[in-house]
């Protein structure tokens, strides 16, 4: 319970502004410029591997919504070694530096969801035509019960909003976190060496690691639906996701192997190797070697031999290295993806519709208001739900198997449903006295025995009626 309940800083800010007092281990060397010159290696290799792959798409810059995105994949192996080689450089600095990666992780993570939503689909304008045919289905019951599984009505045109505003959430969650983190690592409120939910540093790592699983398994779950189709599978979408996704995964276990050994004070000062050595230099040395590896991985998945294919098919001259260069480098769909997602969370999506951010696997009844919604549902034997509400809010609905039509009850025999009387009451011919009509204010009823039932049953008739061509009830 140590790492936990410790409400004082077990490395403070002195500490870490202190310089280096050890012992050289090599020669003249410490180990922090150690730490720097094999860091320094591995994100050299990683930047020369990354540019070369940025490089051989902008040559080839045929499918501008594609490549931008695969070029700032490319670009966060290169961001995020940089960070860590300076952060061994300068330890004091590194509270500053290593937060700013977490400012270009969503950005890499919107990367490749927008990547795969290219390969499903490359007209904005149809997508949501698209996913509202492509087939989707939901089992029924609950968690932990068994069920079946339904083809979900309108497609997953739903199913692909929520992964959508998924993603987005952990995209704008993370930047407000770092700023967060950044803000009291100033005020001196932050303090990365505890886990005492006195220092922001606690909730902010409890946050962070919630919201990634969030945005990962969005992604995933894109993935794994849309692997299947066969214009998808062509662009290989499986080595793209293992080549990225392994930097996360790295990241992820070794942060939190590195936290937890801080916060139990497991390093202890070496005369050769110090405390900021083992917490700060090792860490981020092994960070770098793994985006190295991430780098080599992103040659074999992330080749631009497609795009070279394209571009000798169709033809012509694609624009020059320094227009495709401007074009990746604008951010303006992140910011329009934004906008977008607001408008989806204020117009009630959610995974079961109306609203509602519950769990996907189940339904939910329309949340009507009284009998109004009961009444709804008798009619015609039509069932309307949370989806109809949804899709008809959206307007994306475009189902007309599920469209409500108010058409009147049919009747087996052939009469009229209403039929004129034969003796109307303002036909001078059927009614020579033109007596009044019920509804005149002149009309008073009179009554007569019925003589043939033998009871005192009275029958209403009109007055004046009884002696001119009326029917008669009389015996």
């Amino acid at each position: 319970m140590g790492v936990f309940s410790n409400s004082t800083c077990p490395l403070p800010k002195d500490d870490v502004n202190r310089p280096n007092t050890e012992e050289p281990i090599m020669g003249d060397i410490h180990f922090q410029r150690l730490l720097f010159y094999i860091a320094g290696g591995f994100s050299a290799i990683t930047i020369i591997l990354c540019l070369f792959l940025a490089v051989s798409h902008l040559a080839c810059y045929v499918r501008p919504r594609e490549q931008r995105q695969i070029i700032r994949i490319a670009f966060y192996p290169v961001v995020y070694s940089l960070l860590c080689c300076f952060s061994i450089l300068d330890y004091p600095a590194s509270r500053y530096l290593l937060p700013a990666t977490s400012f270009y992780e969503p950005v890499a993570l919107m990367g490749i969801f927008f990547l795969f939503v290219e390969f499903a689909h490359d007209d904005p304008s149809t997508r949501d035509d698209y996913f509202s045919q492509l087939e989707h289905k939901r089992k029924t019951g609950s968690r932990f019960k068994k069920g079946g599984w339904v083809t979900v009505p309108g497609g997953s045109l739903r199913w692909y909003h929520a992964k959508w505003v998924a993603v987005y959430f952990y995209f704008l969650v993370t930047i407000i976190m770092t700023v967060v983190e950044l803000t009291t690592q100033a005020a001196g409120r932050y303090c990365e060496w505890s886990f005492s939910p006195a220092f922001a540093h606690f909730w902010v790592v409890i946050i962070q690691n919630i919201v990634l699983p969030i945005g990962v398994l969005a992604v995933v779950q894109f993935y794994i639906r849309l692997s299947f189709e066969p214009h998808v599978k062509a662009h290989r979408p499986t080595l793209k996701i293992l080549a990225f996704k392994g930097i996360l995964l790295l990241n992820f276990v070794q942060e939190i192997v590195f936290q937890i050994l801080i916060g139990a004070n497991v390093f202890k000062n070496h005369p050769k190797i110090t405390i900021q050595d083992q917490a700060i230099g090792i860490q981020q040395c092994l960070v770098c070697l793994d985006m190295m590896l991430v780098a080599i991985a992103y040659q074999f998945s992330y080749q631009a031999s497609e795009y070279r294919v394209i571009q000798r098919q169709a033809g012509g001259r694609p624009m020059n290295i320094f227009q495709a260069a401007a074009n990746a480098l604008n951010p303006s769909d992140l910011v329009v993806g934004a906008a977008y997602t607001f408008h989806l969370v204020a117009s009630g999506v959610g995974p079961v519709g109306n609203g509602s951010w519950r769990r996907s696997g189940g339904y939910e009844k329309m949340r009507g208001s009284g009998s109004g919604a009961a009444g709804f549902n008798d009619i015609a034997g039509h069932t309307r739900n949370s989806e109809d509400v949804r899709m008809g809010r959206l307007q994306y609905q475009r189902a007309p198997s599920t469209a409500y039509q108010n058409t009147p009850p049919a009747y087996d025999d052939a009469r009229p449903l209403r039929s004129s009387s034969p003796y109307g009451y303002t036909n001078p011919q059927r009614s020579p006295t033109r007596s009044p009509s019920p509804d005149s204010r002149f009309y008073k009823p009179e009554t007569q025995p019925y003589s043939t039932l033998g009871d005192n049953t009275r029958l209403h008739v009109p007055n004046s009626s009884l002696d001119h061509g009326r029917p008669s009830y009389d015996a």
